[in-house]
């Protein structure tokens, strides 16, 4: 069909084309329902490539938040970990208020899954909510006051710092990935799910080989090394 060449062509990603052809075939049924289609036309969905999921390494991590500490970028380091240690997207982390780092869990409505999610907070993630929400008055004032865009030009110029230009996947959403990827290593796939959001556990699934991946590399570096203090 037309339709799906002209979609594939916007060069997105396999689940958010299907997404998009989804949303397009219910717009349609509707309209015919409604009797404002002559025809139904089938809209069939593209077959998602198992795409490797990309995650923040320790080494990456701790090189990204000596980055903002050496320029007293605290803003940026604050929303990595709180991204980090959450998994909040984004627009869920600009959202977050002085009323929101009061509870003991972080509550966000997910638009994109259509529910509520809470998160709990890890120790360093209260430590930074309760550090930025100390000088505010208004229980709705934002902790993270900067637009999106300036996020952006600071992880491009931490990007390019850390000669990491030519890895297009190194992107601040690849910290949601993290987040997913490391409580795998230690929770169950479905309190993993809930903790993420995910509407489909297929999603969470998506991240087990990953974590697999970081398991073997765990034991490897134990491996070196023991192998190195023999030595010695």
């Amino acid at each position: 069909m037309k339709i799906k060449k002209e979609v594939a062509a916007w060069k997105r990603s396999d689940a958010t084309i299907n997404r998009k052809l989804a949303a397009f075939s219910t717009m349609c049924k509707e309209a015919f329902n409604l009797k404002k289609l002559d025809n139904l036309f089938p809209v069939g969905l593209i077959k998602e490539r198992q795409c490797r999921v990309r995650f923040y390494g320790d080494e990456e991590l701790n090189a990204m938040l000596k980055w903002c500490e050496d320029r007293a970028e605290d803003e940026l380091r604050d929303y990595i970990i709180i991204s980090l240690d959450t998994g909040f997207r984004q627009g869920e982390v600009l959202k977050i208020t002085k009323r929101d780092a009061e509870q003991a869990d972080l509550w966000t409505y997910d638009t994109k899954a259509g529910n509520n999610r809470d998160v709990p907070l890890t120790e360093r993630a209260k430590e930074i909510l309760k550090r930025r929400s100390k000088p505010l008055n208004d229980p709705d004032a934002k902790l993270f006051t900067h637009k999106p865009q300036w996020y952006r030009d600071h992880w491009k110029q931490m990007q390019s710092d850390l000669k990491m230009t030519d890895d297009r996947n190194y992107v601040p959403h690849v910290l949601r990935h993290t987040f997913v990827t490391n409580m795998l290593l230690v929770a169950d796939i479905r309190t993993v799910q809930e903790l993420a959001g995910h509407k489909r556990i297929e999603t969470t699934q998506r991240y087990a080989h990953t974590s697999a991946e970081r398991k073997r590399l765990a034991i490897q570096r134990m491996s070196e090394y023991q192998e190195a203090e023999t030595r010695a």
